[in-house]
């Protein structure tokens, strides 16, 4: 997905972007120049939730993004969960701003999953 702008979505998971890879599956799409805005989830990944669980994946590549006054209750921006899977994004040239969570404003990865990050700015 290219050159996209995410506005103003509200959802349970990912305000705007679900990667459902679970149970054998596998969610891992490229996001290119893509601007993420006051999206909002009510639990977790308030603009995308990288769901990899049970024997699924979710390894998205996010490259030249923005995230920006995004919100959930875990991980402002993004979510990330292996649990029992694998969820693994790379995230590249990507800048965080103004993100808000109880649990990482700008993203949230627990030990289960391993996000990894190059030239990311955070605001």
């Amino acid at each position: 997905m290219q050159n996209l702008v995410f506005k103003n979505n509200i959802a349970l998971f990912g305000g705007a972007l679900y990667n459902a890879g679970d149970n054998g599956g596998n969610a891992s799409p490229e996001l290119d120049n893509v601007f993420l805005h006051d999206n909002t989830a009510t639990f977790s990944g308030g603009a995308v939730y990288n769901y990899g669980a049970l024997s699924g994946t979710s390894n998205p590549l996010i490259n030249g993004a923005t995230f920006s006054a995004n919100s959930a209750n875990n991980g402002g921006a993004l979510y990330d969960d292996g649990t029992q899977g694998t969820s693994s994004p790379t995230i590249r040239n990507v800048t965080f701003y103004a993100n808000t969570a109880q649990l990482g404003g700008r993203s949230w990865t627990p030990a289960r999953a391993a996000a990894t990050p190059t030239r990311c700015w955070a605001t």
